[in-house]
């Protein structure tokens, strides 16, 4: 991501598909961005548009982590409170890349 933070959402690839939004033609429907490989442990579907990162899949796991700002579901919880009622288990991934100066809360 590039970034100090990132909340990423692991889903099973049959619980996942790709919409596009804006102009469509069709049903929404899309293809599969592109995946890049910019880390060793995994590979990440690439905005074709704006190089926006998208997702990572990480070797060897079945799983697709979306970015969860890229979400466009309508059945997801209109609020924050809501959707905290909805997710939980907190888990920090990618630890040994974080910054020095950021502690690791204790809160999963």
């Amino acid at each position: 991501s590039g970034g100090p933070f990132q909340t990423w959402v692991p889903v099973e690839p049959e619980d996942f598909e790709w919409v596009q939004t804006g102009d469509a033609d069709d049903d929404n429907s899309c293809q599969e961005p592109p995946m890049q490989q910019y880390v060793p442990h995994g590979r990440r579907h690439v905005c074709d548009n704006c190089g926006s990162v998208l997702t990572i899949v990480y070797n060897g796991e079945p799983q697709v982590w979306p970015a969860a700002g890229g979400f466009d579901d309508a059945s997801l919880p209109a609020t924050t409170k809501e959707t905290s009622k909805m997710l939980h288990g907190v888990m920090h991934i990618s630890c040994r890349y974080k910054q020095k100066w950021y502690a690791i809360p204790d809160d999963g």
